[in-house]
């Protein structure tokens, strides 16, 4: 070989070997760049999962807390455990349907299945199972139910295997479905816990979809496991794991797979031989449970998992459930993104040396090699997985890769040749050949030479994130520039994502209505909210508690916590003890619940403190002021009604729907006799009836037939009154109000005495009664016949209708030698009062005609008023009645039109063709100690034809009320009434004018007497 010919070829391989060194070092910052983004990503997949699971763990031992401290479940947990311990008597018992009523609409709504009641031995005293009520120790034993009941704290399980037949993922129902057991100590009335609630929690559903949601990629999955390497969630590999025989065909993964490394990879292994029991734990198990708690691993070189599969992991040990987790994902996916970037380098460093040795041969090669050249660069740069485009000085795009046309949405055909700003957006599209050109001139490099995110245009007009890196390189005169750009459009969603969560905690944390704080392992703190300085009333005398609460970061929550012992609200005591408690309270890892109270025990907050992983806290504080008012009040009324209750002089009860007692007052238990056996909150009140059935209280007759028809009144909505005697004549009455929803109210009262008082007021009454009775035919006897109207009338009708059935209303006639005299009176008030007046005006009447035989009105009116004023003592001062009446009288004479009229304070009514006129008396009753002993009236000669009506009426017409509204009937109406019935015969009148006043009057009730009469003259 020539000398020049082997220099050539020294430099040559000195290039290729140059080349190669590169492309190896690029390809480790490749490597290693992504193994930092893939540690990245599972570590925060990682702490996503891990804070899912406090949050999910916070809610359910919450709920537990709420449920077991309920007043209701703790009054029916107390009656429980006074039932015998078979399951005949616990099943029957009435706080069975309680709890379940109670307890199951919200365990389904906070994502739970069955409960258990379980006392101290292990006896189930109530369950949404009827079948386990009355089992020992099939749910959970008597030594576990103490230990629980011994450490007074709420506890939750690790996924285990159901002691009971539940229904799994597939309906199919039998014992072993994997479940958590949450178990909460039910406190005593005394303060102490008597029993514990237990509750499952579906280990697939609930438990295994935490870590269902943080899967990466097609490959990755996260699971959790317990100390023993036992997988205690689901597999996302299930089908895999039945194909490899891990699991058998209708089992799942969860607790039946131990994560073990099997040596070789499973899905690939020529032979079927299954892997070994005992192999060794995985890496990430392994170091997890060897770790401490809140100890983290990550690895992402590769170790195999349980199926052998190379995987790269982040591990962590949750401290108070007892396990670990892990999130993985396949190695080959993992870094799947390095082959385009492998073979990407590999083209270039191929191109660099393919181009040095050209350049070293010095072009000696064909066009047809160069062809063969560009081809091969093409291919090499088509399959890199970035895009990859060069151009020229002016900006003209002279490669397009295939990766580009991806991202981009163009063909190469669409690019090449064009200005490469048609792959911008708008302005900075505008701007590139500026760049270009200043960089030409002055060397000033914005994008040359770096990495970083830029904005692109697709085809499709809409923005792309992307990473940019650009190089340039002199090729002869002309500079060329090739732009590496990787589309991280994911990224940036992420990103995006995980900007907003931060949002909306910080939004959420603002507006929170309680104060909330976070703590490190060294008790500072990591966050607080603003509504934390509104509760808990900060001391001024700690400086920084005068800042922001976002500036508390780093802060010692102990100076806080003396300042609040110093200053007294933690009760008296020395400030450094109190500090020292209180700090050794937050920072255990024991759940903490108190109350404080402030401005002299007019406020009240709580304080709900959650140990964190790392040693640390999460305190939340609520205003409870108002809840303990309410509960004061509450206790107060409660109290008041019972007191009330049991000092009423009627019995009282109410039942459920089941006619179970609910309320009831010792009155109750009197009245009806009953032992204190039958009487009792959630006791069947059948036992009641029955007792009373068998003991006479409800007369002779079958026993179940008179239960059957008493419980019958308890079951169809409405009121229902009865009366039972009892056997020693005790007389009850029994109103029952049975409502629509269920259950009833009843009270009884003791009539005994009222009856006794009733049939000596019964017989009274009979007596009175008759008396009245026999009055009013003697009242009735006094008053003129109608027929004899019928001498001096040629139509006429009278209506008489006392209130009562004598009444002081009183009519008059007397035929006289020349005519004959009318008159109609309304004496003071009415019944056996009024009616005594009537006889007295009746009498005074007759005497006036006697003295005054000429029947001239206005002397029958003056002799009547001394005649009453005379038989009542109102002429002197020491008569005590002041008794009168108001009366008219209408004088008539034989052959002639004319009437003479003179009235006490009362009128005669003349209905004419043309209306209505009234012709009023004097202004002055009859009788009354303020009228004069010889007091005057008026006489009135008042003409008339035959067409004429004539209506004399006492106020019982006018003042009576009704109508719609409720006023009273009126002289007006009256009038108008008179006058629209003139044409009708006197009968037919009565008829209409007594149905008006009925209709006008409805179920209003008569105000007086009411007395009217009607007539025509004959003429």
């Amino acid at each position: 070989m020539r000398r020049g010919d082997a220099l050539l070829a020294g430099v040559a391989l000195a290039a290729l070997a140059l080349t190669a060194l590169f492309a190896l070092g690029g390809y480790k910052l490749v490597v290693d760049e992504t193994r930092v983004d893939l540690r990245n990503t599972l570590e925060a997949i990682l702490d996503d999962t891990r804070a899912d699971l406090v949050a999910w763990e916070k809610r359910h031992r919450e709920a537990a807390v709420r449920w077991s401290q309920d007043a209701d479940v703790r009054r029916w947990v107390a009656e429980l455990m006074q039932v015998p311990r078979e399951p005949a008597f616990l099943v029957d018992a009435y706080a069975q349907s309680g709890l379940r009523k109670q307890l199951v609409p919200l365990m389904k709504a906070a994502g739970q299945s069955e409960f258990f009641i379980i006392a101290g031995d292990g006896t189930v005293l109530a369950s949404s199972l009827p079948g386990q009520v009355g089992t020992r120790g099939q749910v959970m034993d008597e030594a576990t139910v103490q230990r629980r009941l011994a450490e007074g704290e709420v506890a939750l399980s690790l996924p285990r295997p159901s002691p009971v037949s539940l229904p799994d993922a597939r309906g199919n129902v039998a014992v072993g479905h994997p479940v958590m057991y949450l178990v909460a100590p039910v406190a005593g009335y005394g303060g102490e816990s008597d029993a514990v609630l237990v509750t499952f929690i579906d280990a697939t559903a609930e438990f295994s979809s935490i870590f269902q949601r943080a899967r990466l990629g097609l490959s990755g999955e996260t699971y959790a496991f317990d100390r023993t390497g036992l997988m205690v969630s689901e597999s996302r590999f299930d089908q895999q794991l039945r194909q490899i025989g891990l699991i058998g065909d209708v089992q799942t993964s969860i607790l039946n797979v131990q994560v073990r490394d099997p040596g070789r990879d499973l899905l690939r292994a020529a032979d079927s031989t299954p892997p070994l029991d005992d192999g060794p734990l995985t890496l990430a198990v392994r170091q997890a449970v060897a770790g401490g708690v809140g100890d983290r691993g990550v690895n992402v070189t590769g170790y195999r998992d349980y199926r052998g599969v190379p995987v790269a992991g982040a591990w962590v040990w949750h401290p108070t459930l007892g396990v670990g987790m892990v999130t993985e994902l396949d190695l080959d996916e993992a870094l799947a993104s390095l082959r385009p970037a492998r073979l990407t380098i590999a083209a270039l460093a191929i191109l660099s040396a393919v181009l040095v040795v050209l350049q070293a041969l010095g072009y000696a090669r064909s066009a047809r090699a160069v062809l063969r050249r560009e081809r091969s660069l093409a291919a090499i740069i088509d399959t890199a997985a970035d895009g990859i485009i060069t151009i020229g000085g002016d900006g003209i795009v002279t490669r397009f890769s295939a990766a580009a046309e991806r991202i981009f949405g163009y063909r190469a055909g669409e690019v090449v040749g064009r200005n490469v700003s048609l792959l911008m957006p708008g302005r900075e599209g505008g701007l590139h050949d500026d760049y270009l050109r200043a960089y030409a001139e002055t060397g000033e490099s914005r994008v040359i030479r770096m990495s970083r995110e830029v904005v692109g245009r697709h085809k499709d007009g809409r923005d792309l994130p992307l990473e940019l890196a650009v190089a340039d390189a002199s090729v002869g005169d002309e500079t060329v520039f090739t732009g590496i750009v990787r589309d991280i459009s994911e990224r940036k969603a992420a990103e995006a994502a995980l900007a907003e969560k931060e949002h909306q905690l910080s939004a959420a944390l603002t507006h929170m209505s309680d104060a909330m704080y976070m703590l490190d392992s060294e008790g500072r703190f990591v966050l607080a909210n603003e509504r934390l300085r509104e509760l808990l009333d900060l001391p001024d005398d700690v400086e920084w508690t005068r800042r922001p609460t976002a500036e508390w970061v780093g802060q010692p929550v102990a100076e806080l916590i003396r300042a609040h012992a110093v200053r007294g609200d933690y009760g008296w005591g020395d400030p450094d003890e109190l500090t020292a408690k209180r700090l050794e309270e937050l920072m255990n890892d024991a759940h903490v619940r108190r109350e404080m109270a402030f401005d002299d025990d007019q406020r009240f907050v709580e304080l709900r403190k959650s140990p964190t992983a790392g040693g640390g806290a999460v305190v939340v504080i609520s205003d409870t002021t108002q809840q303990k008012m309410a509960e004061v009040i509450l206790a107060e009324k409660e109290e008041m009604f019972r007191l009330a209750l049991n000092n009423m002089s009627d019995g009282v009860y109410s039942v459920d729907e089941d006619l179970n007692f609910r309320v009831f007052n010792r009155r109750y238990v009197q009245l009806l006799g009953l032992p204190d056996n039958l009487v009792a909150e959630g006791r069947p009140m059948t036992g009641a009836i029955r007792f009373a059935a068998e003991n006479g209280f409800y007369g002779p007759g079958d026993v179940d037939e008179i239960v059957e028809e008493r419980l019958a009144d308890y079951r169809e909505p409405g009121f229902r009154e009865r009366e039972v005697v009892s056997p020693d004549g005790t007389v009850i009455n029994i109103r029952i109000t049975a409502l629509v929803g269920g259950g009833a109210v009843v009270a009884l009262t003791d009539r005994t005495e009222r009856r006794k008082a009733e049939q000596e007021l019964a017989e009274a009454f009979g007596i009175i009664s008759d008396s009245i009775h026999y009055a009013s035919r003697i009242q009735r006897s006094i008053l003129p016949a109608e027929k004899f109207l019928g001498e001096s009338t040629s139509d006429h009708f009278v209506v008489w209708q006392p209130r009562d059935q004598v009444g002081g209303d009183m009519y008059w006639y007397r035929r006289l030698d020349d005519g004959f005299l009318i008159a109609l009176g309304d004496c003071t008030g009415h019944g056996v009062p009024g009616a005594f007046m009537t006889l007295i005006a009746t009498g005074a009447l007759d005497r006036a005609i006697r003295e005054c035989p000429e029947g001239d009105p206005s002397r029958v009116l003056r002799i009547m008023n001394r005649s009453i004023k005379l038989v009542l003592g109102q002429y002197a001062e020491i008569g005590e009645s002041d008794d009168g009446m108001d009366i008219g009288v209408c004088r008539f004479f034989d052959g002639t039109t004319r009437m003479t009229f003179a009235g006490a304070k009362f009128s005669v009514f003349l209905s004419e063709v043309d209306g209505v006129h009234e012709v009023k008396g004097d202004k002055v009753s009859l009788g009354y100690r303020t009228v004069p002993l010889d007091q005057p009236y008026t006489n009135h000669e008042v003409p008339y034809t035959s067409e004429t009506r004539f209506y004399l009426a006492t106020d019982g017409l006018t003042d009576q009320v009704g109508g719609d509204g409720g006023r009273m009937f009126g002289k007006r109406r009256a009038l108008t009434m008179f006058h629209t019935l003139r044409d009708m015969s006197m009968d037919e009148q009565r008829e209409n004018i007594l149905a008006t006043f009925d209709a006008y009057q409805g179920s209003q009730n008569r105000r007086d007497d009411l007395t009217l009469i009607g007539f025509k003259v004959r003429v």
